[in-house]
């Protein structure tokens, strides 16, 4: 018989997991980087749910890829077909680590919060590259 530990993710001394992203972008910049802790892996996958605490039902637009299975080592990216707006400014979610052998192995979750950073969608147009504007300065 063999008994498997669940997977433990590492969040090195933090409360939670904290990732940005800006409106058009694809990839989210987690800190502390997503992974385990030593010798609770591997895990082939994650899962990415809503806080219970969340008001909105909208559907998580953000998939997780393991990047190295030993180690848990994970990028969370945009869902294809997906996209950001600023409306919603911070996504909070609950990811748990899903070990390869044993689908039922799971870490317990950890919180995730992702802060979605506006980008300027309308930025100024001009006619010319540059103007040239004498002043008098009433000397």
């Amino acid at each position: 018989m063999h008994l498997f530990i669940a997977p433990v993710i590492n969040l090195k001394g933090a409360e939670k997991l904290l990732g940005t992203v800006r409106e058009d972008q694809r990839v989210v910049t987690v800190s502390p980087e997503i992974s385990l802790l030593e010798d609770t892996g591997p895990v082939c996958s994650y899962e990415l749910t809503p806080e219970a605490a969340a008001t909105d039902g909208d559907s998580v637009p953000f998939a997780v890829d393991v990047t190295d299975k030993q180690t848990g080592a994970a990028v969370v990216r945009v869902k294809d077909g997906s996209s950001l707006d600023c409306a919603v400014a911070v996504y909070r979610l609950r990811l748990k680590a899903v070990r390869c052998d044993d689908a039922d192995a799971k870490s317990e979750g950890v919180s995730l919060e992702i802060a979605v950073k506006d980008t300027n969608d309308h930025a100024p147009e001009f006619d010319q590259p540059w103007y040239t504007v004498e002043v008098d300065e009433g000397g």
